[in-house]
């Protein structure tokens, strides 16, 4: 059955010559053959020179010919992508029939966006409040195409491919779990594979989803099952049903992908492509990158572009398992630039580190070598081992008058300052004497010390 849009240039299929032509463009991609077959059609509309009447003529009408073509469209306003597209078509059939162009034909601007870079239509990337306003103009269904774009950076054709045949699957998400109809994700942020059949370059890679897009899609998922669908491994990851029900046609095609997304992105209030969003993912992870949340390496890999990582994968054909996990940490830190929906109030990982600067700035620590520490993974132990190095811990135990001492003079250097620190890392068994001086009990420091802190002083009025 013809595919919409292509009804008025199906007559030219009945010519043997033209249809031997389009089935060896097929051959090598099935997208690149029907677009060939709307750009001749096209051509001849625009022209009124048959494909036929075209290749009967003389190399140098033909270029001439093609020439004040290139001109007249020009003069119409057509953009440089657009003409190009259907000069491509037109020397692909004329290489087809032996015949080779000498001159060399230009376009203005030709490989500018022109359509994406002036005027009211100029697109550019979305900020994360900008996603969020089109996540929420989604459905179910849309919203996990979203963020398989914008999150993990993989293509239409991934999601489903041009004829609706394949995509991802169920079981292309190993993490993801379903047990007595109920969803859930072993791992988060969770493991992508996109093999080799999906993959634009023919080479497997694997990108990664977070809590947000992890949520989204037991959401979606949970839906199909209360719709009666039975989840398979080999189910479709995005039905091509909205009710989930016709398991004749599994995947939805990279067109309907883009339609699905298309949608909520015009209810937003934006003229963007779809595709804006495999931008959003490249652009947030390159200022993730800046950040050193991330390596160059693993932005691309994670986009399916080729390098060093994807020619180690496509070797050994699976990654080693450190070099995952990695991946997996490393895309976590870059999660804040991508998601747009946080949980409240401070991470964990921000206040630990923050509690473990404070105590090595106590203890004598510089700030180029906390700066040089991972605060926000560092282990209590390795904490209370680095402030004991500071200080050591062989010193002789002092007697009570020398603690009171100790002590007095400690509040006195203290009470002077006008700005800094009001704490002090002491030996546990001196806590009693710094006490009674007017010190507060904060924190122990691993199995011998601990942290007293001096109030401020009440202002007199």
């Amino acid at each position: 059955m013809p595919k919409k849009g292509d009804n008025k240039y199906t007559k030219y299929l009945k010519d043997v010559d033209f249809n031997r032509w389009l089935n060896n463009v097929k051959r090598g991609s099935a997208i690149t053959g029907d677009v060939n077959l709307r750009r001749m059609g096209k051509f001849v509309e625009l022209t009124g020179k048959e494909p036929k009447e075209l290749i009967a003529m003389k190399p140098r009408e033909i270029t001439d010919f093609l020439d004040d073509f290139i001109t007249d469209m020009e003069n119409r306003g057509a953009t440089p992508n657009y003409i190009s597209s259907i000069l491509k078509a037109v020397k692909s059939w004329l290489a087809h029939n032996h015949i080779t162009l000498t001159r060399k034909l230009k376009i203005k601007d030709a490989g500018k966006p022109i359509t994406l870079t002036r005027g009211e239509n100029k697109e550019r990337v979305p900020t994360q409040d900008e996603l969020k306003a089109i996540l929420n103009a989604g459905d179910a269904r849309a919203r996990v195409a979203i963020v398989l774009m914008a999150h993990c950076g993989v293509r239409p054709e991934v999601i489903g491919d041009y004829k609706g045949q394949d995509g991802l699957k169920v079981e292309d998400f190993p993490e993801l779990k379903i047990r007595d109809n109920t969803v859930e994700f072993a791992k988060v942020p969770t493991l992508i594979n996109v093999r080799e059949e999906i993959s634009k370059t023919g080479n497997p890679y694997i990108t990664f989803l977070g809590q947000q897009g992890c949520n989204y899609i037991k959401a979606y998922i949970q839906e199909r099952i209360n719709a009666g669908e039975k989840i398979k491994p080999s189910s479709a990851i995005i039905s091509a049903s909205k009710s989930a029900l016709r398991d004749e046609k599994q995947h939805i095609t990279s067109i309907n992908v883009s339609d699905s997304i298309r949608q909520p992105i015009r209810t937003a209030g934006f003229k963007w492509r779809p595709y804006v969003l495999r931008g959003y993912f490249a652009t947030h992870m390159m200022e993730a990158e800046a950040k050193g949340k991330i390596i160059r390496d693993y932005r691309t890999f994670w986009m399916g572009h080729t390098g060093g990582i994807e020619a180690t994968y496509t070797t050994n054909k699976v990654l080693p398992e450190n070099m995952i996990d990695d991946m997996r940490n490393a895309y976590e830190k870059a999660m804040e630039f991508l998601e747009t929906e946080h949980e409240p109030g401070i991470k964990e990982e921000d206040m630990k580190a923050f509690v473990n600067k404070h105590m090595l700035k106590i203890a004598g620590y510089s700030d180029e070598e906390i700066d040089a520490m991972d605060l926000g993974t560092m282990a209590d132990d390795e904490v209370a081992k680095r402030v004991q190095e500071k200080f050591g811990r062989k010193d002789e135990r002092l007697e009570p008058d020398q603690i009171e001492d100790r002590a007095k003079n400690d509040r006195e250097e203290i009470d002077k300052r006008t700005n800094g620190s009001r704490q002090k890392v002491i030996p546990s068994y001196m806590l009693e004497f710094y006490i009674n001086e007017g010190f507060e009990y904060a924190v122990n420091v691993g199995e011998d010390k601990c942290i007293v802190k001096l109030p401020p002083p009440i202002p007199y009025h």
